[in-house]
């Protein structure tokens, strides 16, 4: 018989097929291939962008909330944080619905440009145009919170999934992994944005009362620029499938998106 011609396979591509297809109790007791492992690491790579993406964003959020009873309209501003809240609590029930419909990516992109639209609105210029029409800017906010929160846990918990796959690990062996980076950049935003907030009034020997007018510009401006920045970055999140290595790339319910 004649020779058979051996047929060339993508080393990358056969390492995370064969990670992907394994159960869990029959992994390759030698460990993941070289190939496999550098999948792995797109998998941890996105998560520690998401985590900084976050933390930008909720370093003006989380801050501004804090100092919401010490600008010049205090009564205005919390009634829109209720109003946010309030909604938030609501759309709790739809939020897996909506994720599922319009992605993962997508809903945690749209929650963080409506928090940077709500940041701006607390500038004392934009603020005191809108007067007593700055709590409906609670609405928006209120309505995206759920479906971040719903998408980052999507997100966060297919990434991890993959991930272990890759490593040759049971499933669940990494999602305490990815979380703990997730909530180190998260809890690190109470310290970012309160010391900001801490250097700017600082400069005015401001201790009591509501902070002068250019004070809270400048301050609240640098949150604008912040929850910007994370904006950003978040609608250049990738995947959480790698499609130079998956085929497809296609959306998966309530995962990626």
């Amino acid at each position: 018989m004649g020779s058979v011609k051996k047929l060339e396979v993508d080393p990358l591509l056969a390492a995370h097929d064969q990670a992907s297809r394994m159960s869990p109790n029959n992994r390759n007791i030698n460990g993941p291939a070289a190939g496999a492992s550098a999948s792995a690491n797109y998998y941890l790579l996105n998560v520690v962008y998401l985590s900084v993406s976050f933390f930008f964003l909720f370093s003006a959020f989380n801050a501004m909330q804090n100092l919401v009873g010490v600008l010049s309209g205090a009564s205005t501003r919390q009634a829109a944080l209720s109003v946010l809240y309030g909604v938030f609590t609501v759309t709790c029930l739809t939020g897996p619905w909506l994720v599922d419909k319009l992605g993962a990516r997508f809903s945690m992109t749209m929650q963080a440009g409506f928090l940077t639209i709500f940041t701006v609105a607390n500038l004392p210029a934009v603020f005191d145009r809108l007067g007593v029409g700055f709590v409906f800017f609670g609405i928006l906010p209120g309505f995206g919170a759920s479906i971040m929160w719903i998408g980052q846990g999507a997100y966060m918990t297919e990434s991890a999934r993959l991930y272990a796959v890759c490593k040759g690990q049971e499933e669940t062996a990494s999602m305490g992994f990815f979380n703990g980076i997730f909530w180190f950049c998260f809890q690190a935003t109470q310290i970012a944005g309160n010391l900001i907030a801490s250097l700017v009034l600082f400069k005015d020997k401001q201790t009591t009362g509501a902070p002068p007018y250019d004070t809270a510009m400048l301050l609240i401006g640098i949150y604008c620029g912040l929850a910007g920045v994370g904006t950003l970055m978040l609608c250049l999140l990738r995947r959480v499938d790698r499609p130079a290595v998956g085929g497809g790339g296609g959306d998966v319910a309530t995962t990626p998106g």
